[in-house]
């Protein structure tokens, strides 16, 4: 599979949402746009900023303004009163404040993308938005006291976290496809035994050498039998195949 060379060829399972369900669902190509305009952006920053950081303030205000998602706007507030949403205490089931919140949480889900309640408690907001197919978000993000917040307000915090969702999956799918790149590079597979490559450790040049156990679908390696020279400590790993991305530290054991 060490062909796949662009994110849009990657196998549809590393593709997937991580965080908000339902983007795996009926709103996967919303979730797939999503993230082509999240290479987009991270493309644009690195030709324009280098390796400088695209703080995620910067990069949600970015991705609400590309994301163009006509699911998105219906600007809708289905319920905005006293509700009793601290769901603590079963007593409070048939009190009226309960179940104003119980019947508003039920409203939601049945209403568009982006429909919004506005539950006051106590003189605190607890915002409830239908982020898609019957999923409540809580925007735990947004204040819960002072002014009330606007619809597209608490619309843009969804989609900022959307956007931060979909950044680190780019950047997972782009660390893929170095590993990718590395292993067309240099050919390997299970069960190679690679000796005397050069590490840094410490200030220290050393030498290790491994057998590669198996290669994992992202192109991570799990190394076997790891001999550090001059030690006699043996070791176990897992690294990424391409050097820069490396996940776990060893791993060390008396030999």
């Amino acid at each position: 599979m060490w062909h796949i060379k662009e994110p849009i060829q990657l196998p549809e399972t590393m593709r997937q949402a991580r965080g908000y369900h339902y983007l795996n669902n009926s709103f996967r190509p919303l979730w797939l746009e999503g993230l082509r305009v999240a290479h987009e952006l991270l493309d644009l920053h690195e030709e324009e900023n280098g390796n400088e950081t695209y703080y995620q303030d910067s990069f949600g205000a970015d991705y609400i303004a590309a994301l163009a998602d006509p699911q998105f706007n219906t600007a809708n507030i289905v319920f905005d009163g006293e509700t009793d949403p601290a769901m603590a205490h079963l007593h409070r089931i048939n009190q009226p404040a309960w179940q104003a919140f119980k019947n508003a949480q039920e409203s939601l889900k049945l209403a568009p993308r982006g429909a919004i309640a506005l539950l006051n408690s106590e003189g605190r907001r607890h915002i409830r938005i239908h982020a898609g197919d019957g999923y409540i978000s809580e925007c735990r993000t947004m204040r819960t006291s002072g002014p009330k917040p606007s619809v597209r307000e608490i619309q843009e915090c969804l989609l900022s976290y959307e956007g931060y969702l979909a950044r680190c999956q780019a950047k997972e799918e782009r660390t893929i496809l170095s590993n990718f790149a590395r292993l067309r590079d240099l050919n390997l597979q299970p069960g190679q035994t690679i000796r005397d490559v050069e590490l840094t450790h410490n200030g220290k040049r050393s030498k290790i050498s491994f057998t590669i156990q198996s290669i994992s679908a992202t192109g991570f390696l799990s190394l076997a039998d790891g001999v550090l020279r001059g030690s006699r400590n043996r070791f176990t790993a897992t690294v990424a195949a391409c050097p820069r991305f490396t996940r776990r530290h060893d791993h060390h054991r008396d030999a």
